[in-house]
């Protein structure tokens, strides 16, 4: 399916509400963190909460995370926070100081998840979304074959699990 803004504001919007559901959370009570890059994905997906939010009236929280591996970091944190700012999200940063960059993508995702978690743990949100693409996915399986994966890795991104939804993972970012 070719997507233009409506369709794919309608589709994903479908999918959120859908797993939210599946999670056995009424909608309004639903309290969803946006794993928040500055990226155009998490932007789009953002955009997408914000405006379902007016109808809905769940809670949305961003989180982002600082790798400070180049000098744009600061830059995207700060057009994090002025995005969350104008819509008045709450926004959680967190920075991380790598000293090598020696496995540095399994290391930030390791990372990244554990403040997920901890966060899921702590207020327990509905669902935890992230702007993973059909791009991220393919990309994903190319590494994981030249590194040669075993044959679970060589699923991919998942979907879902537990409370992480990647409700953009069929689409490409095109």
């Amino acid at each position: 399916m070719k997507y233009n803004p409506e369709n794919i504001y309608v589709h994903i919007s479908k999918l959120i509400l859908d797993y939210i559901k599946f999670r056995k959370e009424t909608i309004a009570k639903a309290k969803i963190l946006l794993s928040f890059s500055g990226g155009i994905d998490s932007t789009v997906l953002a955009d997408i909460l914000i405006k379902m939010q007016k109808i809905y009236k769940f809670r949305i929280e961003f989180v982002h995370f600082n790798h400070g591996i180049d000098t744009n970091s600061s830059l995207t944190e700060e057009a994090c926070i002025k995005y969350s700012k104008k819509y008045k999200i709450p926004l959680l940063v967190y920075k991380f100081n790598f000293h090598t960059m020696s496995n540095f993508e399994c290391r930030a995702r390791e990372k990244r998840y554990k403040i997920i978690d901890d966060l899921q743990n702590k207020n327990k949100y509905t669902l935890v979304l992230t702007g993973h693409n059909k791009n991220d996915q393919i990309e994903t399986l190319i590494m994981r074959s030249k590194n040669k994966s075993d044959w679970l890795s060589l699923i991919g991104i998942w979907k879902n699990i537990n409370y992480i939804f990647r409700p953009m993972l069929d689409i490409y970012r095109s």
